[in-house]
């Protein structure tokens, strides 16, 4: 799943938003902080003249959760410098799962704590990033990075050799769970074939998809979305095209594959192009296509758009359909995420880490105690049938005897995990671009 995309803010923002206090911890685990701008406490932050833009790429730990020679200590991999608020709204997810775990005893009696690194959406330095913290901090488990191509390399050059547990919140590719059946990997967001299930459910509700035109990105997400509706729609025609994220559409003569599109007569589009490049073909469409429109769909490339909002496609845009995860969050969980980040921007990917770093305590503690393989316990810990309530954990945990078969239910809902590491239970909605469509486009 691509990273949703956000303004990069100056570095006074973005410190603010890394945590209360953001401090940078130092190469030499010396546990002396140097005089810098990222050592600086919020209240320092609030008094400092800053400009220019955050450069990103570090180790930070928040003083709520602080590395000590006692903690468990669990990083987040996440693009600070390049999606601050998204970043930062995982790190106030992250912290208060690790709050309600040592509010509960930690993990046999020893603390969690959080390490915050910023990747600045870099593979190489996700991989070079995952390394150092895990070589210096005696990592636990990783929580992260946000697309699959930092995912896949974490795990190839880092989780796997190293057999450290890694869950991602957001990465969506089928191939993650296939890299190696001994990976210790779960997945809390929908997989790419999960939401190519979730379309086609769509269109054999409206008795549509006999007539496919899929306008793909040629990156992971978009071959396997489409390979995956192919797969699963095996008598109906397809016409598709394939376009590059790097390629400027403006350039490129689209207008031909768009005439091609318009004789081929589909009753569904579906489009995979990276979020790069799907707001520019959205709008060549728009210039070519005014006939009536067939069902439009995008896959998780686009969120959901304000009704307000100025686009070039305007008419488009009122048929178009998305792909997305639930973004609920329980009531209860954003006063208190609130309270740590004062802005709104807390959605299924902050409940997934939430219920992740519970979920993966709990099963590192029971390990502990049992010497049972960790792929064993989190399947139990999710396929059970007595709840395990991840909004109330210090009286869910404290509730726990020996090792009963859990149904783990969080912020995100109910999770339960398959052999691969995939969640069955992951959410995924198909909705209106625009929200208050008042037409029937089709």
């Amino acid at each position: 799943m691509p990273i949703r995309i956000f303004s990069v803010f100056t570095l006074s923002l973005i410190l603010l938003l890394c945590s209360a206090s953001c401090t940078r911890l130092p190469s030499n685990n010396s546990g002396i902080n140097p005089d810098t701008l990222e050592a600086l406490s919020l209240e320092e932050l609030l008094a400092v003249q800053v400009t220019g833009k955050y450069k990103g790429a570090g180790i930070y730990q928040s003083p709520e959760a602080p590395v000590d020679k006692q903690t468990v200590n669990f990083a987040v991999l996440m693009p600070l410098g390049s999606f601050p608020k998204y970043s930062a709204s995982l790190f106030a997810a992250a912290d208060l799962a690790a709050e309600r775990i040592n509010a509960s005893g930690g993990i046999n009696g020893k603390r969690v704590a959080i390490l915050r690194v910023d990747i600045t959406d870099s593979r190489s330095s996700a991989v070079k990033l995952a390394q150092q913290v895990v070589t210096e901090y005696q990592i636990s488990a990783l929580f992260g990075p946000g697309a699959t191509d930092e995912v896949m390399a974490v795990m190839k050059k880092v989780s796997i050799p190293l057999n450290i547990p890694l869950v991602t919140v957001s990465a969506s590719s089928n191939r993650l769970a296939e890299l190696s059946p001994q990976a210790l990997f779960w997945r809390m967001s929908p997989s790419n074939e999960q939401q190519a299930s979730t379309i086609v459910e769509y269109l054999k509700q409206r008795n549509k998809g006999e007539r496919i035109a899929l306008v793909s990105g040629k990156g992971i997400y978009g071959q396997e979305l489409a390979s995956s509706i192919r797969q699963a729609l095996p008598n109906s025609q397809f016409k598709e095209f394939k376009y590059s994220s790097l390629v400027n559409l403006k350039r490129l003569n689209v207008q031909k594959d768009l005439l091609s599109i318009k004789k081929f007569k589909p009753d569904t589009i579906i489009f995979s192009l990276h979020s790069n490049i799907i707001e520019s073909y959205l709008t060549e469409l728009e210039k070519a296509w005014s006939e009536s429109l067939p069902i439009l769909i995008s896959g998780d490339v686009l969120i959901k758009a304000d009704k307000n909002r100025v686009v070039n496609y305007k008419r488009v845009a009122n048929c178009l359909n998305i792909v997305m995860n639930d973004d609920s969050l329980p009531q209860k969980i954003k006063i208190e995420l609130h309270k740590k980040f004062n802005y709104e921007l807390f959605g299924s990917d902050a409940a997934y880490i939430y219920d992740g770093i519970l979920l993966m305590a709990q099963a590192i503690e029971l390990q502990q105690i049992t010497q049972r393989p960790l792929t064993d316990i989190i399947y139990t810990l999710t396929a059970g049938n007595q709840l395990f309530n991840g909004l109330e954990a210090e009286q869910a945990r404290s509730q726990l005897r020996g090792m009963p078969m859990l149904r783990y239910v969080g912020a995100s809902g109910p999770i339960r995990f398959d052999d691969k590491g995939n969640n069955n239970f992951a959410k995924v909605n198909i909705e209106k671009y625009w929200g208050n469509q008042s037409e029937d486009c089709y």
